[in-house]
């Protein structure tokens, strides 16, 4: 068994972006360009929560090109939209000629996700970005 057929999840690091969790202590702000909000009163959830989520995530994390260099961090950015459904899934900072092997996969995974609760603001269900930084490891047992 290769290094990278036992890729696990060693943390899900800040679950969520930074602003979204200080978001309880601040007004909720939106943005016209991702047409969603940033800061919210109460963030997105996954289904069954953290944990659920890394199991959802490496039960279908496969990776079908070993040849490629180990990447250990993959940060993925999506909008959470009303009605749960994940939408806008791209890696932050990287044009998509750039992705890695890994940047694909992470990708792939979270397209497939289950619907979301999705976050509010005021008590409003609103559309919210989310960044989900993932940190891997080979041959880490999750």
């Amino acid at each position: 068994m290769n290094i990278f057929s036992k890729l696990s999840l060693i943390a899900l690091v800040l679950f969520g972006n930074a602003k979204t969790l200080m978001a309880q202590k601040t007004a909720c702000s939106y943005d016209e360009k991702l047409k969603a909000y940033i800061n919210v009163d109460q963030g997105p959830e996954y289904p069954g929560g953290l944990a659920e989520y890394g199991r959802f995530f490496f039960k279908n994390f496969k990776l079908r090109d070993t040849t490629s260099e180990f990447q250990s961090r993959v940060n993925v950015a999506f909008v959470v939209m009303k009605d749960g459904t994940v939408s806008q899934l791209h890696i932050p900072g990287k044009n998509k000629a750039k992705y890695s092997v890994f940047d694909k996969e992470a990708l792939r995974v979270l397209a497939l996700m289950p619907k979301w609760k999705p976050g509010t603001c005021n008590g409003k269900i609103v559309p919210v970005y989310w960044v989900m930084p993932h940190i891997l490891e080979p041959n880490h047992d999750f």
